[in-house]
Formats: C-alpha cells, sequence, structure tokens
C-alpha cells in the first residue's frame, strides 16, 4: 500500500475552439514523414511513490476544434484470408470461436519505417477501423476496405511529429472516438465521428495543458456517459526525463455536436505513471482511471462532473488494492535470431468496465507450471466498483517455455472477457493468440489458447544495444455492439524487416 501524499493544484477554466475544414483527400503520403517514432525511446519507469491521499483538483481550459475530417472512398475491395484466418466461421475445441479475420495494416503499405505499429481496432454496427503508427484503414465486416488515409491528414497535424493513436467505438453514443499524440507541440488531438459511420465527417479537436517544452507520451483514450478521458506521461522534449502523469477530462456532449469544448487537465504528478482511463461500455455518471504502481499495488480512480466554462471534473483519491505481486517481465526469445522481442513494463494494457465490473491487463514475469525459468505472461484482473472498488480475481494467461505479452481486452453482454495477446520463444516466431474467461467460469480460469495467426519471422528492427527489439506498444480488442462478437488486431512477424498486424472476430 502507498504512503499519502498531498498534491498541490488549481483549477482555472479554458476553452477549446473549432475551425471548420472539410478535407477531400487525404495529404500526400510524405507528408507523415516527420511523425516516426523514434526507435531510442527512453526506458520509463513505474514509480513506487505516493498516490494522493486526497481529491485531485484540476485546471479547466476551453478544447480547440481543428476542423472536420472526411476519410476518402475507395472502390470495394476484398481482402483475401491468410493462414490461420479464414473468412468463415471456425469453432475450435476448447478455445475462442473465431469469425473473420484477415490481414491489418503492414509495415509494406504504411507511410513510414516505424516501429512498434502501436496496434489498434474498434467495431460498430457495420465497419471494422484500425490505426496504426500514421495510418488508419476502414474495412466492411466482410473484410472490404471502404477507406485508407494516413493519420496526418486525420488528425490535421500536417508535418508535425505524430505518435500512439487510439480508436475506439463508444456504443453509449453510436459514435467512433480517436486520438494521437502530436509531439511537436506537446499535445493531444481527439477525433470524434460525426454519425455512427466510421467513414464519414469527423471533429477533431487539439488538447493543449502540458507543461511547456514537455510532451504527453502514449496518451489511453477512455470513454464514460459524460466523459472523454485521456492519460499520458509528461517527459520532457530535450532530455526524456520524466515529469510525471497527467490527465485529460473532456465534456463529452459537446464534442458530439462540434461545438466548444471543454477539458480539465489533473498533473502531471510524479507519483502517477500511465494513468489508463477505461472504456466504459455501460452507462456510468463515473469514469474509471486504473494504474499500476510499485510490484503489487492497483490504484483506482474516478472521475465526476463535465467541464464547461463555470464548472470543472472532479478526481477522486485513490482506492489502493493490493492484488498479486508483479514484475517487469523479460523480453522474449523467438525463432531464427538472437535478438529478442521487447514486451515493455508492467504498466496497464487494456482497461473494460460494464455494469461495475471492471476488467483490465497488464504484462508480467511468471513462472509457468512445470517451468523453473521466469517468462513474459499477461496477467487479466477483475475488478468491483460495487460500492468501495475491490479486487475479485485474476487471470493469469501463462504457458512453459513460452512468452506472453501486450494483452488486450474486451467484454461482451454476458460480461464474457476476451483477451488477445502476441507470443514467441526461441522456437516460435512471433504470433498472436486469443482465449477467453467466461462469466460463469471457474474463477482463475480461462478457455485454451487459440492461435489467429502464426509469424513466419523474426523481429529485428528497431533494436537497442542490448539486442531487443521493440514490438507492440499495445494490441487492440473492441466489442461488437450488434453481437456477441469482439474484434481484436495485434502484431505478428512477416518477414526479417518488416511487421505485419491482423484483425479476428472472435467469440468467448
Amino acid at each position: 500500500m502507498f504512503a499519502s501524499r498531498r498534491v498541490l493544484g488549481s483549477v482555472a477554466v479554458v476553452a477549446v475552439f473549432v475551425v471548420l475544414v472539410l478535407l477531400l483527400s487525404p495529404l500526400p503520403q510524405g507528408a507523415a514523414s516527420s511523425g516516426l517514432r523514434p526507435l531510442g525511446s527512453p526506458t520509463l519507469h513505474l514509480p513506487a511513490s505516493a498516490a494522493p491521499s486526497a481529491p485531485v483538483p484540476g485546471a479547466t481550459h476551453p478544447a480547440v476544434l481543428r476542423g472536420v475530417f472526411a476519410p476518402p472512398a475507395l472502390s470495394t475491395l476484398a481482402v483475401p484470408a491468410t493462414a490461420g484466418g479464414p473468412l468463415s466461421s471456425r469453432p475450435l475445441a476448447g478455445g475462442v470461436t473465431v469469425g473473420k479475420a484477415f490481414p491489418g495494416i503492414s509495415y509494406t503499405n504504411s507511410s513510414c519505417s516505424c516501429a512498434p505499429p502501436d496496434v489498434q481496432d474498434a467495431v460498430g454496427a457495420t465497419e471494422v477501423m484500425e490505426m496504426v503508427n500514421l495510418e488508419g484503414k476502414v474495412w466492411t465486416k466482410a473484410g472490404a476496405v471502404v477507406s485508407s488515409f494516413t493519420l496526418s491528414s486525420f488528425f490535421l497535424t500536417g508535418s508535425d511529429f505524430i505518435s500512439d493513436p487510439k480508436v475506439l467505438y463508444d456504443n453509449l453514443s453510436g459514435r467512433w472516438f480517436a486520438s494521437i499524440l502530436d509531439v511537436t507541440n506537446g499535445t493531444i488531438h481527439v477525433a470524434v465521428s460525426k454519425n455512427g459511420s466510421a467513414s464519414g465527417l469527423w471533429f477533431v479537436y487539439f488538447v493543449g495543458g502540458s507543461p511547456a517544452g514537455d510532451f504527453p507520451d502514449q496518451p489511453i483514450l477512455g470513454v464514460s456517459s459524460g466523459l472523454v478521458v485521456l492519460g499520458g506521461n509528461q517527459y520532457v522534449y530535450a532530455t526524456s526525463a520524466f515529469v510525471g502523469g497527467q490527465v485529460w477530462a473532456l465534456n463529452k456532449s459537446s464534442m458530439l455536436t462540434g461545438a466548444t469544448t471543454y477539458f480539465t487537465s489533473f498533473g502531471p504528478h510524479a507519483s502517477w505513471f500511465s494513468m489508463h482511463p477505461v472504456h466504459s461500455i455501460s452507462a456510468t455518471s463515473k469514469e474509471y482511471v486504473v494504474m499500476t504502481t510499485g510490484t503489487k499495488t492497483v490504484d483506482v480512480f474516478n472521475l465526476t462532473g463535465r467541464p464547461s466554462l463555470t464548472t470543472s471534473a472532479h478526481l477522486s483519491p485513490a482506492t489502493a488494492l493490493t492484488v498479486a505481486t508483479f514484475s517487469v517481465p523479460p523480453a522474449a526469445p523467438q525463432k531464427g535470431t538472437t535478438k529478442k522481442v521487447d514486451t515493455s513494463d508492467n504498466r496497464v494494457q487494456d482497461a473494460a468496465w460494464r455494469a461495475n465490473t471492471l476488467w483490465m491487463t497488464y504484462d508480467t514475469g511468471c513462472k509457468p507450471t512445470g517451468d523453473a525459468t521466469t517468462r513474459a505472461c499477461v496477467e487479466v484482473l477483475e475488478l468491483s466498483t460495487l460500492g468501495t472498488p475491490h479486487s475479485v480475481q485474476d487471470v493469469l494467461l501463462n504457458k512453459s517455455k513460452t512468452y506472453l505479452f501486450y494483452g488486450s481486452l474486451g467484454m461482451d453482454g454476458a460480461l464474457n472477457v476476451v483477451v488477445s495477446f502476441g507470443y514467441s520463444n526461441s522456437s516460435v516466431f512471433p504470433g498472436f493468440d486469443a482465449t477467453a474467461h467466461l462469466s460463469a467460469g471457474a474463477p482463475g480460469s480461462h478457455l485454451a489458447f487459440t492461435t489467429l495467426v502464426k509469424g513466419t519471422a523474426s523481429a529485428t528492427v528497431a533494436c537497442n544495444a542490448l539486442t531487443v527489439c521493440r514490438w507492440g506498444d499495445y494490441y487492440g480488442a473492441g466489442a461488437d455492439p450488434s453481437g456477441p462478437y469482439l474484434w481484436v488486431a495485434g502484431e505478428y512477424g512477416t518477414t526479417t524487416t518488416h511487421w505485419s498486424t491482423y484483425l479476428a472476430q472472435i467469440r468467448a
């Protein structure tokens, strides 16, 4: 548990305005070339210092609507199936059921030589959307391409250095939301679709609030009934020094109409790291934010209120929950090379909330059953927010002599949880797996692992001096609002110099 620490803050009011611009076609591919993610990203740390013991005051600002983006239409193009992902349903004994599945954006059809791809996907009533690095694409659920575009054109960032896209479908409003980091300006751009189509018009907002000279690395996107929430880690641009975690809470209702909206900013605070807002799937007046800290603590915060010209959102003090001990996972060996896959650290990878049930994932080191060596494993933790938040169960995904990493999750209407993740070992190329925990299943249980796509080559680009090669930084998952399926997206190895992504429709 954490000792208490007082956090100072103040409240001010700021508004964001929108300039309406209609783009009928994307910027040239070359316009995104300055958005490359640096291969020498700083090593991030998980502070073991105190969480605030009192509600945290924040500063409220206007968020500027930068313009309106219209994804370009494409002629319908069927996407062929590949090994491990047929377009017809295939139930697998003991595992999840896989429906439609097809290749996503890859290194070879992206506009930059970026690594890792930062894979994200979301699913709406009729479409599936993926964002990686500097690219976006929309498909029908049958796998036909609807639209393809650069993220510099989508987020109206021009030649700015951009990174870390996020995208989700909000079934509460029937809209799509997306965000990206603009390193050049130290800002976050947030977009919301004008209607339920990912291939229609989008309102794009410009969210400031970072200290001068800082940038909010890997901003995470979450939504609730009344808020759109971002959480990121502030670094000094010139030195890569860690400053602290920061949270931004935006008024969701005004964003849906393209009107001026307001956000309340909390932090940065040195005791926060990777504050992760959840994807709230059912109606709630609270937006939960979770964070791993130390070696056995998960902090749970909640945000209430709606920022406006005269009001602010409010962030609760942390509820510190003691959970099973976790650690930074070891890098993963892979077939065909002595270079290893980067498995990141034990920050929260994904989190979703529905009807007082909160599920989250994070990577950790563990010794699988019958294995004497510490491997990379995926922890899947269930919390209840009924009353005071408390831990319900943990599902530790592990496999003997194998490394698992970058767990993403989605939750269906029956509270079954589907988890997708990467895997590799010294005799297996990096691939993409999935499993599920059934709401009626025994605590800690999960279905047999199902391979969605097998890797065919090792990862050998974006490697550091220790020959650990960038991967992830995260995978994607989203619940289908029109049925029991979820759509997941992840990365797998295809050649010695390239990565590819894969999308699959799966059901518990």
